[in-house]
């Protein structure tokens, strides 16, 4: 049977028992026009081909949707032993760190707070000494006319920037740098406010007549202050 573009006009030949029975959806090859043909209805005549013939003619078809390849599941990657070790250490190694550096920065505030703290400090050699930020100044040396005691004076003063215990005082007696006799004696005051200053004055008795030349320090046997 003959079929015919009707957008065209085109004519093709093809066989009946494609559309029977509800047709078909059919595609000009020429123009690409796409129309729905019914099969011949009973006892119509089938038009003999003519010579006009296009050929390559062909049913549309649907075309197959692509498919989508099924999505993979990917593993999500686990954290390694390893990095979980290394992170606990780096965290432990920044607070080990940071106490050391705060004992060693605070150590005045840490022996005053907690004065049991003094020995520890001591031990690894990190106590300040006895006095530290105190200075002895203006020191005077006046002995009797029968020598049988010295009368020493002078001042202590406070040249730091925080209060300072006043720890037990020392006076050596030397002979050309070489210690004869020394005395210890409580302080004037107990502590001294920054920049804060304290007279003292004391009796030391039979000094050595071979000396010449005393120094009024504290006693470094007394501990940190």
């Amino acid at each position: 049977m003959i079929v015919t573009c009707p957008n065209c006009g085109t004519r093709f030949q093809l066989e009946p028992e494609v559309l029977i029975p509800n047709g078909r959806r059919l595609r000009c090859v020429k123009c690409a026009h796409s129309w729905t043909e019914r099969p011949p209805t009973a006892g119509r005549p089938v038009a003999t081909p003519e010579p006009e013939v296009v050929p390559d003619f062909g049913t549309e078809r649907p075309r197959p949707t692509p498919r989508r390849p099924a999505p993979v599941a990917r593993r999500r990657p686990q954290p390694s032993s390893n990095t979980g070790t290394l992170a606990a250490w780096g965290a432990f190694a920044l607070v080990f760190f940071g106490l050391i550096s705060g004992l060693l920065f605070a150590g005045d505030t840490v022996m005053r707070v907690f004065p049991p703290a003094t020995t520890l400090y001591e031990l690894i050699g990190l106590a300040e000494a006895p006095g530290s930020g105190l200075e002895v100044r203006e020191v005077k040396v006046a002995p009797n006319a029968d020598g049988s005691a010295i009368e020493i004076s002078g001042e202590v003063v406070n040249v730091s920037s925080t209060s300072r215990k006043v720890p037990p005082m020392r006076a050596t007696l030397f002979n050309n740098r070489r210690e004869l006799q020394s005395w210890t004696f409580p302080p004037p005051v107990g502590a001294l406010d920054p920049g804060e200053r304290v007279a003292f004055t004391r009796k030391l008795d039979k000094p050595r007549s071979d000396g010449n030349s005393l120094v009024v320090t504290f006693d470094p046997s007394a501990g940190g202050g």
